[in-house]
Order: C-alpha cells, then sequence, then structure tokens
C-alpha cells in the first residue's frame, strides 16, 4: 500500500476525524484486530477503501467447505456494496490451516471467487494477506524477493507504531 494517512472511520464527523497512518501491510493487519475488537479466527476481513479512507470492515466465518466460494463471494459483495464510497478493497484471510506449499495457499479457491465477484461489480482488490499461526504474507505477491516465504512474523503486525497509537486514544 501507498504511504497515505487515513481516517479510521468515514462515519466520523468531518470537523473530528480520527486520522491514522496507513503506511504498510503491517498498519492495516494491525489496525484490523483494534476496529473489530478481537483477533479473527477462521475468518475473512474484507475493507473497503475510497477517497483516501478507510471505509466499511467486514469479518465474515469462513466457510467449512471450498465448494460454498460462490456464494460466500456473492455475500462479501452484498456486504461491501453498501459502501457508496468504496473504490476498491483489501482481504485478510485470517487461518490456522497451514501454508506448507508457496504456490498453494490456503483457500485459495476462495480468495478467487471473492476477488472474481468483486471484480464483476467493480470493487477491485487492491491486495489480499492471509495471516497465520505465526506468519502473514500477500496472497498476491508472487516474489520471494519481496515476500519471503513462509512470510513476516505476526510478531511484525503486533509490534506496529499503529497499534501504539490506537491503544493510547482508548481504541
Amino acid at each position: 500500500m501507498d504511504d497515505t494517512s487515513l481516517p479510521a472511520d468515514r462515519s466520523q464527523p468531518a470537523s473530528h476525524p480520527t486520522e491514522l497512518c496507513i503506511a504498510q501491510a503491517e498498519d492495516l493487519l494491525g489496525y484490523i484486530p483494534h476496529s473489530m475488537g478481537e483477533w479473527p479466527t477462521e475468518s475473512l476481513v474484507a475493507v473497503t477503501v475510497g477517497a483516501g479512507t478507510v471505509g466499511i470492515t467486514v469479518r465474515v466465518d469462513l466457510p467449512s467447505r471450498d465448494e460454498d466460494s460462490e456464494a460466500f463471494a456473492a455475500a462479501v459483495c452484498d456486504y461491501l456494496e453498501t459502501d457508496a464510497l468504496a473504490e476498491a478493497a483489501l482481504l485478510v484471510i485470517y487461518t490456522a490451516q497451514p501454508w506448507n506449499d508457496v504456490s498453494a495457499p490456503p483457500r485459495d479457491a476462495l480468495v478467487g471467487a471473492v476477488r472474481s465477484a468483486l471484480a464483476d461489480r467493480g470493487l477491485p482488490v487492491l491486495d489480499a494477506w492471509l495471516v497465520g499461526e505465526s506468519h502473514w504474507r500477500s496472497l498476491l505477491c508472487p516474489r520471494i524477493s519481496c515476500c519471503p516465504w513462509p512470510g513476516q512474523p505476526i510478531g511484525t503486525i503486533l509490534a506496529i507504531r499503529l497499534g501504539t497509537d490506537l491503544v493510547s486514544r482508548g481504541r
């Protein structure tokens, strides 16, 4: 993600915006648990972005079978379409399912179905990440040079400055 200052919530009055700097993936991945009030498990979290702001943040339980991917994708799209200012989306899969092969990420069919459904509705996915039990990694970056295998340690999410800022603000 580009270095952009994003208000944490577009529903706040414009005269008192809460601005947080989300400059990299770790910032967004650290923001999500604060906005949800918990660390998501076996979930897809979708975040809309538009006009330089973070929009809707939605958490949905992962379906038990990948065969349900199309219905799941349609439901995610329905939720995100309620954000009239959305220009794009970001996706995060939280799962304990191991990612043993760099070319075969867990829930790949599900992420593909959601990306395709969102694109069909004019909402491109800018990036998608998998957050596992010990590592996180982009699902869309095939380059090991910038997205090393098996990913970044979870501690890089927990240690971000944004998390400290949110805690100090009582979030």
